[in-house]
């Protein structure tokens, strides 16, 4: 016969009773492009498993703004009972559609309590990012080195998009007391303003 989609295989096995052969499947249709494959990967954003959920999410999330047909079965993950998976719709979200507020209002949240993972993410949101500029520019101020080390590299990460930290990040490249902080801080500045002069 006719050539076999190997997507059908595969989206077969989403409805396996394990756990472990629908990740698998999953993590194989991820690879493949198609609207069949995508409504396949949001049908197991309501997967019983996390694990499957997260790698569902994400893959929709990279699929980007091709994706907003399925916003709907996406944006119930944003209250999922698990934290990680939250995060990681509310991501996929952003990526989609960049303008959403409940997804930044959850973000925000995670850049506050210091979430390391979430700092890298936004910075790879890039100019679709604008919305995190205040929180970041707040946390350059925080009791925690660490935290107001991320939040200097995601603003130098944003570029001209977080000109307004720029004040922000001058006091800090100035009187933070870590070295670590105040070269993290003059490196932003740089990127944010040598980028908008080009």
């Amino acid at each position: 016969g006719g050539q076999r989609d190997p997507a059908e295989h595969l989206i077969a096995q989403l409805q396996d009773v394990d756990a472990e052969v629908r990740y698998n499947a999953l993590a194989a249709l991820v690879e493949l492009e198609g609207e069949h494959v995508d409504a396949a990967l949001a049908g197991a954003v309501d997967d019983a498993d996390p694990h499957v959920r997260t790698v569902a999410l994400t893959a929709l999330g990279s699929r980007g703004p091709a994706a907003a047909a399925h916003l709907s079965r996406i944006t119930p993950a944003l209250n999922d009972a698990e934290r990680s998976v939250r995060l990681t719709a509310a991501l996929a979200v952003q990526r989609i559609a960049p303008r959403d507020e409940r997804s930044q209002e959850i973000l925000t949240r995670a850049l506050r309590d210091g979430e390391g993972g979430v700092f890298l993410e936004v910075a790879e949101l890039g100019s679709d990012a604008g919305w995190a500029v205040p929180t970041l520019k707040k946390l350059l101020r925080h009791r925690e080195i660490k935290i107001r080390h991320l939040a200097a590299h995601t603003l130098g990460q944003l570029g001209p998009t977080a000109a307004d930290a720029e004040s922000a990040l001058k006091e800090a490249a100035k009187y933070d007391p870590e070295e670590e902080v105040r070269l993290r801080a003059t490196e932003a500045l740089e990127a944010i303003t040598s980028r908008s002069m080009e």
